[in-house]
């Protein structure tokens, strides 16, 4: 089995609200945390550190980014040309919501399929469903305090998709 591994970023502000990159694959609006797919022999922190450079132009040091969360989804729909996706989740802790300007121009954004970013609150996230907005993960309500709340050097939480 192909899976596609990513590297994601859960970048919280004090009040718990969540950067989300808006996607629009086959016409669904998904809001995603920032990151993605590791380039070939590309270690998990280094494409942590890399896709926040190019998509919101966050710089992290990766070993200050507690590991929360693994996803794994084998479904098709979940990394194109993929069997499905391993993703690891990051936690990035900001002093206060930002507006993300990466590298990446508009043009090359919106060929990474990024239709824009936006903050929201967890109850927020969990509205999203009522609005026909899916939520990625479709947990991502729940994760967020509990992963914002582990101990220091617990081991990552394991989720669904």
């Amino acid at each position: 089995m192909r899976l596609r591994r990513a590297a994601r970023a859960l970048v919280l502000t004090p009040d718990e609200r969540v950067l989300l990159a808006e996607h629009h694959p086959d016409g669904v609006t998904v809001r995603a945390l920032p990151g993605g797919g590791l380039e070939p022999a590309e270690d998990v922190r280094a494409a942590l550190r890399r896709e926040l450079l190019e998509e919101v132009g966050l710089d992290v040091d990766p070993a200050d980014c507690p590991h929360v969360w693994r996803r794994t989804v084998v479904e098709p729909w979940a990394a194109p040309g993929w069997d499905g996706l391993s993703e690891d989740v990051f936690l990035v802790r900001v002093p206060a919501a930002f507006t993300p300007r990466g590298s990446f121009d508009a043009e090359r954004l919106l060929a990474e399929d990024l239709h824009g970013f936006g903050w929201w609150s967890p109850a927020e996230i969990a509205a999203m469903g009522d609005v026909g907005i899916v939520p990625a993960p479709r947990d991502l309500a729940d994760l967020v305090p509990l992963a914002a709340r582990l101990p220091a050097g617990s081991s990552p939480l394991v989720v669904g998709a």
